[in-house]
């Protein structure tokens, strides 16, 4: 992408307590974005950008408190499903909670997107950070060996426009499977997905088994410029992905402009680019109606887009002392109204 001039960004926090949570809302002083956190998933509650909730954001709290509702939140110890419930390492088989029947779904029902993070702000002239702690013990959620996670929401006050990033990091002295993403649903403030634009350098993705939703073959995309600034739901006309998107696309290196970044989303109000050091991402377009009250929508499905990079399928995600989880995404808006 072009360069940019970089601008000078200072922060103001505040935090407040709503029916036993905790919101830590960081807010760029010139006053058209800010971000609001929560304690619980250390997760992102909301965005806004020049005056848009740009997040899927569950209106009751009592909605976002559910376990099976992931907007935003940090998602583990292992994202995504793990078939059959259960876990090999060291030789050792790990039987975990099914609340996917037969399977386990983002670190089951105790996972730590339902656990509450101790937080601190850490500031200095660079950044401004929001640093989320938690200690899973052995056999948390019923994975072996004890892994101290954090989660860093880092604002740089240096740049060119508003940003930031997620820098997870997991230390475990034993071998243990960690694979960790966030969960946010981007809807870039409409009521659904039908007008945003999605732009992807991929060729491969894993096809889904329609029966458990288990990730399983890796296919080629048809038409090489399919995930080009398409609309999604042009996309999900495309026979591959008639049922909406629910699949791991591999990131494909941009050698013309190494700098862009992975993942591109935009409408006529904005656009989000985002950056990440992992291999790719699960885009999953929201596809089942559910039961929850959502800000700004009166639609049932395809309400947002979740990007969730991760890791690929195939990796295990195993760490143990010299071998730590550290991965990054990092979102930069953009303003597009002429």
């Amino acid at each position: 992408m072009e360069k940019q001039k970089k601008n000078r960004f200072e922060y103001e926090v505040t935090t407040s307590e709503v029916d036993g949570l905790t919101f830590i809302k960081v807010k760029a002083v010139k006053g058209y974005f800010h971000v609001t956190f929560c304690d619980l998933g250390a997760s992102i509650y909301d965005v806004f950008f020049l005056q848009r909730r740009m997040t899927l954001t569950p209106k009751f709290t009592s909605d976002f408190k559910r376990v099976n509702v992931y907007h935003g939140k940090t998602i583990g110890r292992v994202a995504s499903r793990i078939k059959d419930a259960k876990i090999e390492v060291d030789g050792i088989t790990y039987n975990l909670d099914p609340n996917e029947p037969p399977h386990t779904l983002h670190g089951g029902k105790c996972g730590i997107s339902s656990r509450f993070f101790e937080h601190e702000v850490i500031e200095d002239d660079e950044a401004l950070t929001i640093l989320f702690k938690y200690f899973s013990p052995h056999l948390d959620a019923g994975f072996p060996e004890d892994v101290q996670f954090y989660v860093r929401y880092v604002f740089p006050k240096e740049t060119a426009i508003p940003s930031f990033y997620v820098v997870f990091d997991a230390l475990s002295e034993r071998t243990t499977p960690i694979k960790l993403t966030n969960h946010t649903y981007w809807n870039l403030g409409e009521s659904s997905i039908r007008t945003m634009q999605l732009e992807m350098n991929t060729e491969r993705f894993v096809k889904v088994d329609p029966e458990d939703f288990i990730l399983k073959d890796i296919c080629k995309i048809n038409r090489k410029d399919l995930f080009r600034n398409e609309h999604l739901f042009y996309i999900m006309k495309d026979e591959q992905f008639k049922d909406g998107l629910d699949n791991y696309f591999y990131f494909k290196a941009n050698k013309k402009y190494p700098n862009y970044p992975q993942i591109v989303i935009s409408n006529s109000h904005s656009a989000m680019a985002v950056f990440t050091d992992f291999p790719g991402a699960v885009l999953y377009t929201d596809n089942f109606e559910d039961g929850v009250n959502y800000f700004h929508t009166k639609t049932r499905k395809w309400r947002a887009l979740a990007i969730e990079p991760c890791l690929e399928p195939a990796d295990k995600g195993m760490i143990d002392q010299t071998h730590p989880f550290h991965h990054y995404i990092n979102f930069q808006f953009f303003s597009m109204m002429k």
